[in-house]
């Protein structure tokens, strides 16, 4: 979700910037098929792994039984110390792909590994990666997608992220980083 709201909002500002009144798919920007950057066709572990750093995939059950993906990226070095810990959560129907697109020196996710932090990157329900339930399947289950409001996020899905991302980095407390609907 993160690319096309990019592009979206890329759109916008080059037409309203411009005045542009054409047609948008004349707008070479726009055509994600043979767009130059083909970066938008990886993966959260594709892109840290081509940037060089560690990544982990974790999976987080919460307590009304969703089970979502988190990422932990870091160095790679081995510290006698826990690192510090900080956790970024991605805003409303977006991903944890949104932190890292934007490459090495310009990704908050990539910095904050580069200063030696433990990043945990979490996924909220619903997105591609986190659409798992202990009873429930997303693509069958009205249920499932039946949760509410983002408020529910808040309620279940970031403390249960918070105190995985606490147990496995060692520490007393995590950072928070929030965007949109992860700052509620």
């Amino acid at each position: 979700m993160s690319i096309v709201t990019f592009y979206c909002s890329k759109y916008l500002y080059f037409a309203l910037d411009y005045n542009f009144n054409g047609n948008w798919r004349d707008l070479p920007i726009f055509n994600l098929i043979t767009h130059p950057h083909l970066d938008i066709y990886k993966s959260f572990e594709e892109l840290c792994i081509q940037e060089n750093f560690n990544v982990e995939s974790h999976y987080v059950t919460t307590e009304d039984g969703y089970i979502n993906q988190m990422f932990r990226v870091n160095k790679g070095n081995k510290t006698e110390s826990p690192r510090p810990a900080v956790m970024v959560v991605h805003g409303l129907v977006d991903s944890s792909d949104t932190w890292v697109v934007n490459g090495r020196n310009n990704s908050i996710v990539f910095i904050l590994a580069d200063e030696d932090y433990d990043v945990w990157v979490p996924n909220t329900r619903g997105n591609g990666y986190s659409l798992g339930h202990q009873f429930l399947y997303s693509k069958f289950d009205k249920e499932y997608w039946d949760y509410g409001s983002s408020n529910i996020i808040a309620k279940y899905d970031i403390p249960a992220f918070l105190e995985y991302a606490r147990k496995e980095s060692k520490v007393k407390k995590v950072s928070y980083i929030g965007h949109s609907q992860a700052t509620q």
